[in-house]
């Protein structure tokens, strides 16, 4: 668009023709950015003429100046929110405190973000919080009759019985009582510091009583000379506070002082309808406060503006990884056709992930891209050592301070293993942190500290003795909040010592490299949240804290890291423009490259948590959904009508559950306007290679391999079950994930996986079944197995394995549910009416189990680990290895004893290739439970059961024939043993496309059906 047309240009004419001089005008904007533009474009139009600027401000900016209060940022309110909350809750009392304080901690930010939302809509807060309390009286069930109760309760099964018989809310304060104190108290410690929240700003100065005298001055005070005219330009969703504020300067004097407003206007080829809609918050603005709205298509100096109707693609990728590289490829084109489009600053990129931040700076080429304008942050959340730290948080802070004693404290692997995992971990502690990994794993579930302390004893009495101690200390529970704070402390420290740079010579400065910036960043900012937490912890009057817990501590740390942000700096009138989505306000572009346009991130989701409900929010005029969702589509489309080229960067992969939807604004441009819509499809060309054989590895051609195999035959690693399954379906990804350590994606948070399900079944009825057995030799009978799940036990255990600061939905509790019964079902169905069930061993862990055997004339050895989940004789019959499976499992029909030939056929059978993997590792559990028991056994009877809904109970049983002995066992064991061990031997690729479908490694080793 020509420079003449954009909006930015048009205002400064007007303040140029104002007929007030420059240097006594104030200009208020919308972002810091928009104000360094404007600037811009008031140097180039004045370029022949010596004037005075006027002096340009963010509304933020200038609103706070007039309260007269320091601005905190969010991190520095949550921690006075929490003293103000810690001391609030240590007036009710120790006992009431109690039930009281995690619950209304959890509820802190979101409380912050309302009284923001409160204070900027002008909201009267007694009223609206009683009417907050009258809503919540619906709570009450005094109303219903007693067969109104009864029927509620058939219907509603999963109601406690004794639903209506409590006083529901008796546990702990009303909410809204709460919230009247905390607010008012809140507020008066902000006051007595001389400080405000930004909402609380915006108040004090829409509810203070100015004359024009006092406006007057302090336009003055804050600008250094005379105002004699303020001007709003691009504003748009404006709040209750803002218009009042705006509406006490135009009824001031209107001699001393004009105020004018200045609005932008879309103007697209669309439905009247569709323009109706983007313009009806204008049209309000004007019809509250007046102004002059701008149409960038106006006519000029006598001569119509040109106007471009803008050519927009829609670049569909299937990898993130894809983007930033997209990108660089974009804006080589554009600077072939246009090459002064990056010097002039015609090209923006617009992130609306913040997380792409990142990837994206370390990607743009050189030199090409060598200068940037980035202003906006990076979460610390998504930092490496943030996670690092949150990872270390989960493990820790949910010990029980009333423990005391290591023994007591139970651990949950997983979360261990997925610590232990982290780069930084083994940044730190090395090669100790695999083998420790390989112990924890024998747990499968939990692992007491005490037997943790006993593991990192034995692994590391040979390792130094710094690392040994260190590690030692970190992974000892702690049993107060400031014991956890001072192993936080320690991490950062020792990673401060890890990632000191050598010195550089003082004539080679060299620049740090992007992600070391990062982590000396990060790592100095979670020091902060963690010595102010640490001050919300003073003792007062010899007495601990209330929240002087792990717990707590762990649970305000994370809620510290969720708001910092990683500031980035950069020459604001130079180069390649990267900004977020709100900052391109008033801003106008020839070319716009948007990364992330898929619902979620364009526009971002509004659930955004709040206490209060949308009724009472609409009542007082606070913001919604419709409000962000409005604004959002506004910017979007101010900022494509006025560029030449658009194009729109969307993420087509899988995520989580669903897949990623493409934004609301693709099917907009598509179908309510006449805009032009490419569409592309780009992909990456390690996943759009089909059936691609690799240069597969081996221990002949491979030092890893090699030294893999060393350590398993030494014992410093072990080979599983799990393993051998790995193995069988596909040698290549038992290479990558168990010889190279390539780990696998951690999953989306709150996406219970197939792992973490399996594990909850398993659990269950491990201590079912211990349950029922008194000593040894007791029996199990038919009539003990008609058993109800317990819903409370399986949240325990959902809370061990998933998560303790969530708990399981009923379609989940259901499911469970489902498979234990079926467990419970084949289990009966096989006892029939007077057989019993002993239990030989549940869960039974043994590990390091040497395996020896001879072939070719030469004697091999392994270490074994493994961990079966269920060893019995059914009616006094052979010893059984029971293997739960949640997946669907069905027998071979006819056939009644497995052998390698039969193995061999299905690793490449689509239907039953799971199933020869299942039986392999269940022959393995055989074989180690067999060389570990005490009583001689020379036959078993490995047995899957089928839990899916899918295979009636009758078939859940699966095995081949009533007993096979251990020397066929060996047999079939030593077949696929060899082939490990063999250094000729390749780790070739599955011949199964369908594996691939939902292996974690088909993108590195370019594997991939194309039609998933």
């Amino acid at each position: 668009m020509d420079s003449r047309d954009n909006f930015l240009s048009q205002v400064v004419r007007r303040l140029r023709n104002s007929g007030t001089p420059l240097r006594e005008q104030l200009v208020v904007v919308p972002t810091k950015r928009a104000g360094t533009f404007l600037q811009r474009e008031l140097i180039a139009q004045l370029a022949d003429a010596a004037t005075i600027l006027p002096r340009i401000v963010t509304i933020d900016e200038w609103i706070t100046e007039m309260s007269g209060r320091v601005i905190l940022d969010n991190t520095a309110l949550i921690s006075i929110l929490y003293e103000v909350y810690a001391a609030y809750l240590a007036e009710q009392g120790e006992a009431q405190a109690e039930t009281d304080q995690m619950l209304r901690l959890s509820q802190t930010e979101r409380m912050l973000r309302d009284f923001q939302d409160m204070d900027l809509a002008l909201a009267h807060v007694e009223m609206l919080l009683v009417n907050l309390e009258e809503l919540d009286a619906f709570d009450d069930y005094e109303f219903l009759t007693e067969e109104e109760r009864d029927a509620i309760q058939k219907f509603w099964t999963a109601l406690p019985k004794d639903f209506f018989k409590k006083a529901h809310g008796a546990e702990y304060l009303h909410f809204s009582i709460v919230w009247r104190e905390i607010y008012k108290r809140f507020n008066a410690r902000l006051t007595e510091l001389g400080v405000a929240y930004r909402a609380a700003a915006y108040r004090l100065v829409a509810e203070r009583g100015f004359t024009d005298e006092d406006l007057l001055n302090e336009l003055r005070r804050h600008s250094g000379s005379k105002i004699s005219l303020v001007s709003f330009v691009g504003l748009y969703n404006l709040t209750p506070a803002e218009h009042k504020i705006i509406n006490k300067l135009q009824t001031a004097d209107a001699d001393a002082l004009k105020v004018q407003l200045y609005w932008q206007k879309v103007s697209l080829n669309a439905t009247d309808e569709f323009t109706d809609h983007l313009y009806r918050m204008i049209e309000q603005n004007v019809r509250l406060l007046g102004g002059e709205v701008i149409d960038e298509g106006e006519v000029i100096d006598g001569e119509e503006a040109r106007g471009y109707s803008p050519e927009i693609h829609l670049l569909s990728l299937n990898s993130t990884i894809l983007q930033p590289q997209v990108v660089n490829s974009l804006i080589d084109e554009i600077i072939k056709r246009d090459p002064k489009a990056l010097e002039e600053l015609r090209i923006a990129i617009v992130l609306n992930d913040e997380k792409t931040l990142i990837p994206l700076m370390k990607s743009l080429k050189q030199p090409t891209c060598t200068s940037l304008n980035v202003t906006m942050g990076y979460p610390l959340q998504y930092t490496s050592v943030a996670t690092w730290i949150r990872r270390y948080l989960n493990i820790f802070g949910i010990v029980n301070p009333s423990d005391r004693e290591l023994a007591r404290v139970k651990l949950t692997c997983s979360r261990l293993q997925l610590w232990l995992a982290a780069p930084l971990t083994r940044k730190l502690f090395g090669e100790l942190t695999t083998p420790l990994m390989e112990q924890i794993a024998l747990h499968h579930y939990a692992i007491k500290a005490s037997e943790l302390r006993e593991i990192i004893e034995e692994l590391t009495k040979d390792a130094d003795e710094a690392i040994r101690q260190s590690l030692l200390e970190i992974l000892t529970p702690s049993f107060t909040g400031r014991e956890l704070l001072g192993r936080v402390g320690q991490l950062l420290e020792l990673i401060k010592g890890t990632s000191a740079a050598p010195e550089e010579e003082e004539d080679e400065a060299a620049e740090e490299p992007i992600d070391q910036v990062i982590l000396s960043e990060a790592r100095d900012q979670i020091v902060r949240h963690a010595t102010q937490v640490s001050n919300l912890l003073t003792v007062r009057g010899g007495v601990r804290h209330l929240l002087d817990t792990p717990m707590h501590v762990a649970y305000l740390l994370e809620q510290l890291l969720a708001v910092g942000s990683i500031p980035f700096e950069g020459a604001p009138l130079e180069g390649l423009q990267v900004m977020g989505f709100l900052e391109t306000r008033t801003l106008t572009f020839d070319y716009v490259i948007m990364l992330n346009v898929q619902e979620g991130d364009l526009p971002k989701s509004s659930h955004t948590t709040t206490l209060i409900p949308d009724m009472l929010r609409r009542a007082f005029g606070m913001t919604t959904y419709r409000t962000e969702d409005d604004t959002n589509a506004y910017h979007f489309y101010r900022l494509i009508q006025g560029a030449k080229e658009v194009y729109l960067l969307q993420d087509t992969r899988p995520k989580s559950i669903s897949s990623m939807e493409p934004s609301r604004y693709v099917d907009q441009i598509r179908y309510l306007t006449d805009l032009s819509l490419l569409e592309y499809s780009y992909a990456d060309q390690l996943e759009a290679r089909d059936g691609t054989e690799i240069d597969a590895p081996s221990a002949e051609k491979d030092e890893a391999v090699r030294h893999y195999l060393e350590q398993i035959a030494k014992g410093e690693k072990t080979f599983s079950p799990s393993d051998l399954i790995t193995y069988y379906k596909c040698p290549y990804q038992f290479y990558l994930k168990k010889i190279k350590g390539v780990g696998e994606p951690r999953p989306e948070p709150g996406v219970v996986t197939q792992i973490e399900l399996g594990s909850m079944v398993h659990e269950y009825l491990e201590l079912f079944y211990k349950g029922l057995v008194q000593k040894h030799g007791d029996v199990i009978t038919r009539d003990q197995l008609e058993h109800k799940v317990s819903r409370q036990m399986l949240t325990d255990i959902y809370k061990e394995i998933v998560s303790d600061k969530s708990v399981p939905d009923d379609i989940l509790l259901t499911d469970l549910e489902r498979y234990i019964y079926k467990a419970l079902e084949i289990d009966r169905l096989l006892l029939g009416s007077t057989g019993s069930l002993q239990l030989l061993a549940s869960e039974a862990k043994m590990q390091n189990v040497p395996f020896e055997w001879e072939s070719a004339g030469q004697r091999h050895k392994i270490h074994l680990t493994g961990q079966p989940d269920r060893v019995d004789k059914v009616c006094g019959g052979v010893c059984r290895i029971v293997d739960y499976k949640t997946g669907e499992i069905k027998k071979a029909k006819k056939l009644t004893e497995l052998n390698e030939e039969t193995l061999d056929s299905w690793s490449k059978s689509g239907s039953n290739c799971s199933l020869g993997g299942y039986m392999l590792q269940s022959y393995l559990y055989a074989l180690l439970y067999a060389k570990q028991s005490e009583y001689e056994i020379s036959e078993v009877q490995p047995t899957l059961y089928s839990l899916a809904p899918a295979i009636p109970a009758s078939q859940g049983a699966i095995n081949f024939g009533k007993s096979t002995t251990l020397t066929a066992i060996e047999t079939i064991l030593i077949h696929y043993l060899n082939k490990l061990v063999n250094p000729k031997e390749k780790f070739t690729q599955t011949t199964l496309l369908s594996l691939c479908s939902y292996c974690n490694y088909r993108t590195i080793c370019g594997r991939k059906k194309l039609d998933f």
